[in-house]
């Protein structure tokens, strides 16, 4: 989670959103690889709205606004249009992993 709130910090502002996305996309991929044994939907759940929240809080400052930006950024922005990886989708993919 440290990697995802450096990476999302306004020292990248000058990045554009894919780079950020494109970054951000193989740290999820490799938790969900580390992680996918035993009881991970609530881990999962807990990474997925941290990585969201920050990527819209990242989002609004990039544009010189404030506030977490919810309303500005939906999930389904976040998630089909920009390519954020979900990590809950992992869980349903998976056969070996216990849900």
């Amino acid at each position: 989670m440290q990697e995802v709130h450096d990476g999302t910090t306004s020292r990248w502002n000058a990045l554009d959103v894919h780079s950020r996305i494109e970054r951000i996309n193989p740290l999820l991929r490799g938790w969900a690889g580390y992680f996918s044994q035993g009881p991970v939907d609530g881990i999962y759940r807990l990474i997925d709205q941290y990585v969201a929240r920050r990527l819209r809080i990242w989002l609004m400052r990039k544009r010189g606004k404030r506030g977490t930006g919810y309303r500005q950024y939906s999930d389904q922005y976040l998630y089909d249009y920009l390519g954020l990886i979900r990590l809950l989708s992992f869980t349903r993919d998976c056969s070996n992993a216990k849900v």
